[in-house]
């Protein structure tokens, strides 16, 4: 009794002027462009990593050319590159990996919407290709010189975007990381050792309710509590001979 029950069921939902299943389920326009603003914030939170990381890669860069090995262990400039270069390529990977899949999402959505999202699967193209090429490197000079003494994340100051003439006034956000615990103030965000995209340029990691003085500061940046990493901004090292 239930089977013939169940094939009219199926019958009437085939035959009915109502739409179908298949567009019941597609999505709205307004959900393909909220999916649109979703892998838009996921691009661009890559970006802000993918930029910190490659100053980063740069000025570790710089230090190989002007010496044979790199004195990891024993130069607090260094020791600090290779411990934030090791973090912020990490979060870069991670971060690429989640635009990749909003950047996706959204192109299915607008496929099945009349929309585009051409412009977004191009630049997370070439994202992609940047971060596999700075993977690359990681792996080739920064895991090596990790492996020496396993520099620790401390905080020290980030590196000032080139031709950009002040803290965070470039077009993408600044990324950072917070020690300590407590929060990365005025943004509220985690300051528990993870890389974060800043929405302003100013920070400073408060353990209590944002008692703080926001400073300055630059990609690449890692701050704790009552160690201000804006205190001495750093500039781009020059390239070696």
């Amino acid at each position: 009794m239930l089977r013939p029950i169940l094939l009219l069921l199926l019958l009437c939902s085939t035959t009915s002027a109502g739409p179908s299943l298949l567009e019941q389920v597609a999505p709205t326009p307004a959900e393909a462009r909220a999916q649109r603003v979703a892998a838009r914030e996921a691009l661009e939170r890559a970006q802000a990593i993918g930029q910190a990381a490659l100053l980063l890669q740069n000025a570790l860069g710089a230090e190989r050319a002007r010496s044979e090995r790199l004195a990891v262990c024993s130069e607090p400039g260094v020791t600090s590159l290779v411990a934030r270069m090791r973090a912020f390529g990490a979060a870069w990977r991670d971060a690429v990996q989640l635009a990749r899949v909003e950047v996706s999402r959204a192109e299915d959505m607008a496929a099945r919407t009349g929309g585009s999202v051409s412009d977004l699967v191009e630049q997370v193209g070439r994202e992609t290709q940047r971060a596999a090429e700075g993977d690359a490197w990681h792996r080739r000079y920064v895991e090596s010189a990790f492996v020496e003494c396993g520099p620790k994340l401390a905080a020290w100051p980030g590196i000032e975007v080139p031709g950009v003439p002040g803290a965070g006034e470039a077009r993408l956000g600044i990324a950072v990381i917070g020690l300590g615990g407590g929060s990365l103030c005025p943004d509220y965000l985690p300051a528990d050792g993870r890389v974060v995209v800043l929405t302003g340029n100013v920070a400073c990691v408060s353990r209590s309710a944002c008692d703080c003085e926001p400073q300055p500061v630059d990609p690449g940046a890692v701050l704790s509590a009552g160690a201000s990493a804006a205190a001495r901004r750093v500039r781009p090292a020059p390239p070696g001979p």
